[in-house]
């Protein structure tokens, strides 16, 4: 067996071996977390997290795909400028993008409360919108150094 398939084989177990503990973990955290709250509670985080996804989908506007397609292109080229451009460029879009956001789950934080008829929603999806903007910076360098090393 060649070192690269011997590699290949260890990097296969790891990833599988992460997925199947990160998946139990989700699903034994989600089991404490449905009893520690009840009913109504996890309605509410039920509810929060749909909006969150939504709006982590929003907030990306396929800029993730943009890095993974266009930094390998760069890099082949040599063209060292481009790459810092486009990265510049997406991070001041999705800062922009997030700012944007933050400011209208705080202004319409109210109308969120009144749609789903429960006092205090509305600040903690604005508190949600806010703590998922501070991912955005790792996903991003994530993705670049996924695009770069690939």
């Amino acid at each position: 067996m060649s070192e690269a398939t011997r590699q290949v084989g260890q990097a296969m177990f790891w990833s599988v071996g992460a997925r199947i503990a990160r998946f139990a973990l989700g699903f034994l955290s989600s089991v404490i977390v449905v009893r520690a709250l009840g009913k109504d509670d996890y309605g509410v985080l039920s509810l929060i997290r749909v909006t969150l996804v939504f709006i982590g989908i929003v907030a990306g506007m396929g800029l993730s795909q943009a890095v993974l397609k266009f930094l390998p292109v760069l890099k082949v080229a040599g063209d060292g400028r481009g790459a810092r451009i486009l990265i510049r460029r997406i991070i001041g879009v999705q800062a922009l993008v997030w700012a944007v956001l933050f400011g209208l789950s705080y202004v319409l934080s109210g109308r969120f409360e009144s749609l789903f008829g429960f006092e205090g929603i509305g600040r903690i999806l604005w508190l949600s919108v806010g703590l998922l903007a501070f991912e955005m910076p790792w996903k991003l360098l994530c993705q670049i150094l996924n695009a770069y090393y690939e």
